[in-house]
């Protein structure tokens, strides 16, 4: 049976109808079996002190902009800087490769 109507069957039957989701269905099982019960904390990944630093950069993120009086807008050459940066970035990205200048040419 192949098709349509093999997968049916596959699916009718309780197996998976492609070879394929086997081996996704056994790595899932394998990786349930391998980390049940297991349950990490954050202290585990970081230690006390990266976690400190953390919390202080974010409670700085939250509470100097309410403290600082507000900034005065930057010049107008500074605000055309990233849409620059941009621009180079897309010009070099859509820009054909020069394949005569004695680099590597797979014909």
């Amino acid at each position: 049976m192949g098709g349509l109507i093999g997968a049916v069957a596959g699916i009718c039957d309780g197996r998976p109808p492609y070879p394929e989701e086997a081996d996704q269905d056994h790595g899932r099982e394998e990786f349930e079996r391998n980390y049940r019960g297991r349950r990490r904390s954050m202290v585990q990944f970081f230690s006390l002190g990266s976690i400190l630093v953390l919390v202080a950069l974010a409670a700085s993120m939250v509470l100097l902009p309410l403290m600082l009086p507000p900034l005065p807008p930057p010049p107008l050459v500074l605000l055309f800087f990233p849409v620059g940066i941009m621009a180079a970035l897309m010009l070099l990205a859509f820009s054909p490769a020069d394949a005569g200048a004695g680099g590597n040419v797979v014909v």
